[in-house]
């Protein structure tokens, strides 16, 4: 994903929100520094991998409702946080499951210090999450709860349909909610809470995190398939060789059935080969895929911003539109380089 969204700064408009935003997300790194700083067992390597990333969910947390009290602010960091390590433990576990061999430039853990301690140090990263939402009030911790319980079924379902070219829009969609755009949602959820907003906005925040989560996820499906190697560390297609079946692929099946999952599977195999990659894309570019992929990502952004109008305007509803905007052109030029 990183050749889609770049790091900016967490608000656009006046020099004093902007700064404030950032004063947020400094103190958030100083505050996850000092939780983590005194695991001096893990190896620098995971250590790097906990400070690393974009922290699109901590920088979502904050631009959703900016704190108006020292002590909501004090709970926003606590949050985000929390968060963050939500997500860094579940890579840990991820790339023990997916046999992942690269994660944010790096070795996984698993192939550097084996499954076993890679496995046993991203419980270690939740189970510290969890102390922190222990900590925070109890509509907070009632919201992690269920995002909790989301995220795990979210995950199971989709190693329950591996290589399952029968996986409906419906069920994929149901795998999307849950196993990304429900932190997505748990990041603006809280932000909205912790920041005193009315009910209506945090219902407003969560759906917006909801659907910014949704087209994450799409834009990170098709980049898997497109991307050029060097964009994404390894070779394109890893999902469909590891028997993830993304949405791109069910309308691929929907349009060509079992023997166009059968032909974009051998395609994926072979996709170190760059005339077997360029021939994947055009593949589903050919059946109509991509162009639902675009329509289905046009729609998406129109929910996010649609959401966002129900909010109070100002810088961090600013920067969470073009955020989103950037995700979703991104993915549609990347498409569209398949036609040349």
């Amino acid at each position: 994903m990183s050749a889609l969204v770049q790091r900016t700064p967490i608000l656009g408009g006046s020099r004093s929100a902007a700064n404030d935003g950032e004063v947020a997300l400094g103190e958030f790194a100083r505050f996850l520094e000092e939780r983590t700083g005194a695991w001096h067992h893990l190896p620098p390597l995971v250590r790097a991998q906990l400070r690393g990333g974009k922290r699109l969910r901590a920088r979502l947390l904050f631009a959703i409702a900016p704190a108006t009290t020292p002590a909501a602010r004090e709970f926003q960091i606590r949050a985000a946080a929390a968060v963050e390590l939500v997500h860094a433990g579940s890579l840990l576990h991820d790339d023990v499951v997916d046999h992942a061999e690269r994660r944010r430039g790096h070795c996984t853990a698993h192939r550097i210090y084996g499954e076993r301690f890679a496995t046993r140090a991203g419980t270690l990263v939740m189970t510290e999450a969890t102390l922190l939402f222990a900590g925070l009030p109890a509509a907070a911790r009632a919201a992690f709860a269920r995002a909790a319980r989301a995220a795990s079924h979210g995950q199971l379902a989709e190693i329950a349909r591996t290589a399952d070219p029968g996986l409906g829009v419906r069920e994929r969609l149901q795998i999307m909610d849950g196993k990304t755009a429900v932190i997505f949602t748990l990041a603006a959820t809280l932000g909205a809470l912790l920041g005193e907003a009315t009910p209506a906005a945090v219902r407003a925040s969560a759906a917006t995190g909801r659907w910014f989560g949704m087209l994450f996820q799409l834009a990170d499906d098709v980049e898997d398939l497109c991307a050029p190697p060097a964009a994404l560390g390894r070779a394109p297609g890893s999902d469909l060789r590891g028997g993830i079946v993304t949405l791109p692929v069910v309308f691929l099946v929907e349009a060509l059935g079992p023997a166009g999952f059968e032909a974009a599977c051998a395609l994926a195999r072979q996709a170190e080969d760059p005339a077997a990659a360029r021939r994947l894309c055009a593949l589903f570019e050919r059946a109509g895929a991509f162009e639902r992929t675009r329509a289905l990502a046009r729609r998406w952004f129109g929910r996010i911003e649609h959401m966002l109008g129900a909010l109070p305007p100002g810088p961090g509803r600013r920067w969470i539109l073009d955020l989103a905007r950037q995700v979703e052109q991104a993915m549609v030029e990347r498409l569209e380089r398949i036609n040349g």
